[in-house]
């Protein structure tokens, strides 16, 4: 059973384990050639920063000139994407792969024509903040049972998920069609940074960690330079992203206030939060609620 999404695409059902781990592989392997250019040039200041321990950080000049992807091992299972200002600033974030953290092979995939003109954000509300890998790996697993089991979708519905930790965690990827914003999936990047983002701001690494990873989506070009950027409630009846992040992408670059025919529909329900519904007995994160949330 598929994610009942519109669009033209082209579909590719995965039957083996050695699907996913080839495509994987080879975007590894293209990630890091991309970047061999970009380290011959970089100079010896720059390079003091190529530390696998350092978290996000804000690259200090809006004009960034270079982007680059270094596979490094980290304990085992992680990998380093580093985003380079030839000017004063260099700026990095960590990425992990599916099979770091434990995802299950989707049922299929189907993959859109890039680059995507928008970039969603959201937020999970459950499961709440994490604040290590092992944490939120399981994170990204639980939401991952929760919309392949319960929902019944093809995969985890994101592109790729933000941790506390300011890693990156990959979802569906770039240019896979996704199932976190209807009317959307087959057009853009849906970022979940997982936590309840209603009243608090997510921690710095979490928001550097998300531009960063948009700017590499431009610059590798599975991203158009010239993106949407949106939340999740400008185009569903929702509370997502939660209002103190969305306040705060609502001063990013891109980010675009919808008209009326973009945005949700003015008969839409009214809107509802992004969340579990509360039963009397606790639940789980992402257990699936008596009465099924808005995606």
């Amino acid at each position: 059973m598929g994610d009942k999404v519109s669009g033209s695409v082209s579909t590719s059902s995965t039957t083996s384990s050695a699907i996913p781990m080839d495509s994987e592989q080879l975007e590894q392997q293209q990630l890091a050639t991309s970047c061999a250019g970009l380290q011959q040039q970089q100079t010896s200041q720059q390079q003091q920063h190529r530390s696998s321990s350092n978290f996000a950080t804000a690259a200090k000049s809006s004009n960034m000139t270079a982007l680059g992807l270094v596979l490094l091992s980290m304990m085992g299972y992680s990998q380093h994407m580093q985003q380079a200002n030839l000017g004063d600033g260099v700026a990095t974030a960590r990425l992990l792969s599916r099979s770091d953290w434990g995802a299950r092979l989707p049922k299929s995939v189907e993959h859109f024509q890039g680059p995507a003109p928008y970039v969603i954000i959201h937020h999970s509300y459950m499961p709440a903040v994490c604040y290590s890998t092992p944490e939120c790996m399981k994170s990204m697993r639980d939401m991952q049972d929760f919309h392949q089991l319960e929902r019944g979708w093809n995969d985890i519905g994101y592109s790729f998920g933000i941790g506390g930790d300011g890693m990156i965690y990959t979802g569906r990827g770039f240019n896979v069609i996704g199932a976190h914003a209807p009317k959307y999936n087959d057009k853009s990047v849906g970022i979940v940074l997982i936590g309840d983002w209603r009243t608090e701001l997510p921690p710095k690494q979490m928001l550097d960690a998300a531009k960063n990873l948009i700017a590499f989506g431009v610059f590798k070009g599975y991203i158009d330079p010239a993106y949407k950027l949106l939340g999740h409630r400008q185009v569903r009846d929702t509370e997502c992203p939660g209002g103190r992040l969305f306040a705060e992408i609502s001063s990013w670059p891109h980010f675009t206030h919808l008209n009326a025919t973009e945005g949700v529909s003015s008969t839409a329900a009214p809107v509802v939060p992004h969340v579990h519904a509360q039963a009397a007995a606790p639940q789980t994160p992402h257990q699936s609620p008596p009465a099924a949330p808005k995606v």
